[in-house]
Parts: C-alpha cells; sequence; structure tokens
C-alpha cells in the first residue's frame, strides 16, 4: 500500500488521538495551486492549521482532500479550506509533536523559464535627425 492510500487514515488516527487525550491537533501544508488557503499566512510555502474540533468547523478528510471552515484574521472572517491530500506534510499535537506523522511532499513543478535569447548587437553609427 502506498503512503498516500495510508494518509487519510493516519490523519484520523492523529485526530483521534488528540481528542482521546485532550491535545490539540496541528497540520502542515506545503501550499501549491491547488490549495485553498489564506495566502497572507502562507510562509516559506508552507502554512499550519489548527485542525481541533474548537477550530473548524465542517471538517472532512476524504482520499482526495482535507475540507475545513476556520476563522482568521482579526476581524475573525471564515474561510473554506481545501487541502490536496498530496500536500500535507506532517499532521502532529502540539503537546507532543514526537507523536505527530511526517510525510513525504513533493513540491509542485513549476515549468521552467524559457530563456530569451537576445540578438546579437552589432554596432551602428549613430545617425544624425535632422
Amino acid at each position: 500500500m502506498k503512503q498516500n492510500e495510508l494518509k487519510p487514515y493516519l490523519i484520523r488516527a492523529i485526530l483521534e488521538l488528540c481528542a482521546d487525550r485532550g491535545m490539540t491537533p496541528y497540520m502542515v501544508v506545503a501550499v501549491n495551486d491547488e490549495c485553498r488557503v489564506p495566502n497572507e499566512f502562507v510562509r516559506d510555502g508552507m502554512i499550519v492549521f489548527d485542525i481541533s474540533s474548537e477550530a473548524t468547523n465542517r471538517f472532512e478528510v476524504t482520499d482526495e482532500k482535507v475540507s475545513f471552515q476556520a476563522r482568521f484574521g482579526e476581524d475573525n472572517r471564515i474561510v473554506d479550506i481545501y487541502v490536496p491530500m498530496e500536500t500535507i506534510a506532517f499532521v502532529f499535537p502540539m503537546e507532543r509533536q514526537d507523536l505527530g506523522l511526517q510525510f513525504d511532499v513533493t513540491p509542485e513543478e513549476k515549468p521552467a523559464k524559457k530563456e530569451v535569447k537576445e540578438a546579437p548587437v552589432t554596432p551602428r553609427r549613430p545617425t544624425r535627425l535632422k
């Protein structure tokens, strides 16, 4: 079984562990273009979420994604969060990070920039405008 096939089950296991032991589950996401997250909270391509039942609404883990609603910013605006399963890098209890699970996340491949070759410059004599 591949890691991505197990990932939703392992995430649910961390959530259950946290609920049973009174700990706070957190999730680290490597943000890519498919993620719907508040970009102002992304640092170095990563974002960290408190995914406890007190901090989220409509929390759902499927084989393809994690989604939920959460409040962000000083104005406490509600944001719909969508995170593809392959972008989840780490799920852990805040109080015991050694009990967390780290996953391999491949960074999003950006298309290579095409180099524009400049035409060789041939020296020209200045022309006088009349």
